[in-house]
């Protein structure tokens, strides 16, 4: 919507904020739960949801396409010790029964996700939390190689999890949430 709005092309930037709201929709239909105030993390064919709380669920916040309001009890969550080590954040929580601190998608700490999740939180007006979660990413560019940002980080060991030792997108992920 924005770069069809910088051509001029306000028709195609409208019908792109429609299609976007009603993405959101559709999002907040099947996935969000009043009663659990939560977003599942996916819908399954026969109709399963998951929900187990990730850090993935940044995207949502980031993407536009649920609200502050609705993501009020996961930015709680991810705020708290049990997704936030001193160093970023991790993918489950300490707290969930399939957390493995050295698992790629299991516990450990990904400075792509520390990112999206203090954009998340940017958008929702959750500064402290924000400025931490930059920091912590900010911080990684002296903990190793100078200037180098590791993919992944053990989820409860200020360490490499022995993945890709210099990721571009977790460099990425100092600026993204600064900008943001």
């Amino acid at each position: 919507a924005r770069v069809a709005e910088a051509l001029g092309e306000s028709r195609t930037a409208a019908d792109c904020r429609a299609r976007a709201a009603r993405a959101g929709d559709a999002i907040s239909a099947r996935l969000f739960d009043q009663r659990r105030g939560i977003h599942a993390l996916d819908l399954h064919a026969d109709g399963k949801r998951t929900w187990t709380q990730t850090a993935l669920h940044a995207v949502a916040l980031v993407l536009g396409a649920t609200t502050p309001a609705r993501a009020a009890k996961w930015l709680d969550q991810v705020a708290g010790d049990a997704f936030s080590a001193r160093w970023g954040v991790r993918l489950l929580p300490t707290t969930d029964p399939l957390f493995s601190p050295s698992s790629y998608h299991g516990g450990t700490v990904w400075p792509l996700l520390t990112g999206w999740t203090a954009c998340a939180e940017y958008r929702a007006g959750r500064v402290q939390a924000a400025f931490r979660h930059l920091a912590a990413n900010a911080s990684l560019a002296w903990r190793r190689q100078l200037g180098a940002f590791d993919e992944v980080l053990h989820g409860l060991e200020e360490r490499s999890a022995g993945v890709c030792a210099d990721q571009a997108w977790s460099a990425a992920m100092v600026i993204a949430p600064l900008v943001e």
